[in-house]
């Protein structure tokens, strides 16, 4: 999950950073209580002392106490920050922004996919935004899919060159209570998709966001890619069908001096759509002399 109280990187460095060794980390891990999420449930009833030190202290540090303290601070990480976001699930709307992967475990994800897709590296053009691999792992959250549109697959470097702390950024909005509050945004920036290779590095970027997200396989995303440019070149074959249709009397210019296709190429339909017919004239008036008895 992307969650940060299921995240077992982030749940070691924090251990790390309360000052416990790395023997305690594994002991604890071997316990099962290797997240905020599985510590948080390591004992029913956090005020019973008894319990405390016969189910967590005694198999976790034995006899040697030193890292008691350490220890109990970190369950009471643990509890807090799963019983925050048990709340933040019950309260969840659609405008709140999405939720950020801790840095160890994205980190973590990262090296994990450099890995696999060797020899393409994860940096410059093809690595994603924080804020688009947020996003991926908010549908993972939420379960329930998005479609995430090119121009949103940014670059990290966009990110980290964009400029956050701006007024014009803070807007007022409700939250689920009906309170109004200050909510800062971040800058509206869109990936570049001018040309067949941005779009490309933009795809990829998604893919490695999807991956990342655990959302979809990068090889899975691959396929997406396949699929999309094998449907761009039969609709390219389609047109070239279409025009075939459109020019069987022969390829002249146009009267304004236009090339053969470019004004048959007016007249080609968006994919999807039937050709449309040309409607015949009626000859109204022969009907109306043949009609008409005085004539």
């Amino acid at each position: 999950m992307a969650s940060m109280i299921d995240s077992e990187a982030f749940f070691a460095s924090r251990c790390e950073r309360a000052g416990l060794s790395g023997q305690v980390v594994k002991k604890l891990k071997s316990l099962g209580w290797s997240t905020y999420a599985t510590f948080a449930c390591s004992v029913l009833d956090q005020n019973d002392e008894k319990s405390w030190i016969d189910k967590v202290i005694q198999p976790v540090l034995g006899d040697d106490r030193s890292d008691a303290a350490r220890l109990r601070r970190m369950f009471l990480e643990a509890y807090t920050h799963t019983a925050a976001d048990l709340k933040r699930q019950t309260e969840l709307t659609e405008q709140d922004a999405p939720r950020r992967l801790p840095p160890q475990e994205l980190d973590s994800r990262l090296a994990l996919l450099q890995e696999k897709i060797l020899p393409l590296k994860i940096q410059g053009r093809l690595e994603p935004s924080h804020h688009l691999i947020n996003t991926v792992c908010q549908m993972v959250d939420d379960q329930r899919i998005r479609y995430v549109p090119w121009s949103a697959c940014t670059t990290r470097a966009q990110e980290i060159n964009s400029v956050r702390e701006v007024a014009s950024m803070k807007v007022w909005q409700p939250d689920k209570s009906g309170v109004i509050k200050q909510v800062t945004q971040g800058p509206d920036i869109q990936a570049s998709t001018c040309n067949e290779l941005d779009v490309m590095q933009a795809l990829r970027r998604r893919g490695v966001a999807y991956a990342v997200g655990q959302l979809m396989s990068f090889a899975s995303h691959e396929l997406v890619i396949s699929m999309l440019f094998d449907e761009l070149q039969r609709a390219d074959r389609e047109i070239h069908v279409r025009l075939g249709e459109l020019t069987r009397g022969g390829l002249s210019l146009g009267p304004g001096g236009e090339l053969p296709l470019d004004l048959p190429l007016r007249e080609v339909p968006p994919t999807g759509e039937p050709p449309k017919k040309k409607k015949k004239k009626k000859k109204t008036d022969k009907k109306q002399n043949d009609d008409d008895p005085e004539g």
